[in-house]
């Protein structure tokens, strides 16, 4: 007699995710920790991005932009989750940053509208949006945001965007500080200047206190931002597992550069100066300058500390890279990658 055939249960195909801002330097390690831990990815870049830190996990590439809203739908065909990283830190007037951070988020939800199967859309915001701590204790996500930059208005403003597709949309919020590591390019010129003149300038008091995170702890906490039930129509606040202050900015650096750095504090007045030169500067190229007015703002806010009581209570965010062992990390990889030069 035949033996009857016993039905074949196809296994589940993996999640499938949709990165923006892919080839920068969040996303391009967000890539990384999903493909580690077997999801499928599609990268969302321009048709101008440079794709040398995707070559290594060979997302699916789709070219689109969050400006230009026509480019999304196809994006968003069976995905998953959105992971959305897409944005500017630097930029020439408050327009352009509310073109791209606040109006593209709008039109990546408006396009995740029309996508039933989406499980979960994080939106990759920052601390500025909330605001800093200054010298008081360090800021909750329930505290009234209180942006003082362009930048950190963009930020909120694609918040509260986000917030008005929350009956829609299974919309989490996160809210990073400063992110370094690997292929960084906003310390890089720091240390590079560390490096060659053997000094570490610190703007502002030196013990003003700050939250940042490793970019591998960054990703990490994405993606539980993800994955947790609980976390839909949240906001939450990552962080490195310790607070620093400029004097272990520099403590550090001379560490991992093996050489002794001398402490220059810059005077308020030269780094306005500084700033005013570097906006001249910027009305004359069109592209943004690394130091400007609202960064002096910034520097002079007193701290940037955030909590991450909420993340760690309800995701199960632990960050695990103390700023010593990452600043290494980083060091090493500039050196390796020839960025030290």
């Amino acid at each position: 007699m035949a033996k009857t055939p016993v039905p074949q249960t196809a296994e589940p195909a993996a999640p499938l995710c949709l990165v923006t801002g892919a080839s920068g330097f969040v996303g391009s390690h967000l890539i990384e920790a999903l493909v580690a831990r077997g999801y499928k990815v599609r990268a969302l870049v321009r048709t101008s991005s440079n794709l040398r830190w995707l070559r290594s996990t060979n997302p699916e590439l789709v070219y689109g932009d969050v400006t230009a809203p026509e480019s999304l739908p196809a994006a968003l065909d069976g995905v998953h989750y959105v992971f959305h990283a897409a944005g500017v830190v630097k930029a020439i007037s408050r327009a352009a940053y509310m073109r791209v951070n606040a109006d593209g988020t709008d039109a990546l939800l408006r396009a995740c509208s029309g996508a039933g199967q989406l499980k979960r859309i994080v939106l990759v915001s920052s601390l500025a949006a909330g605001g800093p701590s200054g010298r008081g204790p360090a800021v909750v996500e329930d505290d009234p945001p209180r942006p003082i930059s362009f930048y950190g208005e963009s930020k909120l403003k694609a918040e509260q965007i986000a917030i008005g597709y929350a009956g829609r949309l299974p919309i989490t919020i996160v809210r990073p500080p400063a992110i370094y590591g690997p292929r960084d390019t906003e310390v890089l010129d720091y240390i590079r200047c560390a490096a060659r003149f053997r000094m570490a300038i610190i703007a502002g008091r030196p013990d003003t206190r700050l939250s940042v995170i490793n970019v591998h702890d960054a990703a990490n906490g994405l993606i539980l931002a993800a994955l947790s039930e609980q976390a839909v129509g949240r906001i939450y606040y990552l962080a490195g597992p310790e607070v620093v202050t400029w004097t272990d900015v520099a403590a550090a650096l001379s560490d991992v550069l093996q050489c002794k750095l001398r402490r220059i504090c810059l005077p308020i007045i030269v780094a306005r100066m500084g700033a005013l030169l570097s906006e001249f500067y910027t009305l004359i190229t069109r592209r943004p300058a690394l130091l400007n007015r609202q960064k002096v703002r910034e520097i002079l806010a007193g701290g940037w500390v955030c909590s991450i009581e909420r993340a760690r209570r309800e995701i199960g965010f632990e960050p695990t890279i103390g700023f010593r062992e990452g600043m290494g990390q980083t060091v090493n990889w500039y050196r390796e990658n020839g960025w030290m030069k």
